[in-house]
């Protein structure tokens, strides 16, 4: 059973990691008239 609670814990992480992490496009210039709306698509 503890074995089981680790590895949902452990893959809880391993999903909801990159989800958190700041994700940018290359061709998205911060400065772009429609960035800030990429970005709130992309969350």
């Amino acid at each position: 059973m503890k074995k089981l609670v680790v590895f949902v814990l452990l893959a809880a992480l391993v999903f909801c990691l990159p989800a958190a992490a700041q994700i940018r496009f290359k061709d998205v210039p911060d400065d772009h008239w429609a960035a800030s709306a990429v970005y709130d698509l992309v969350k």
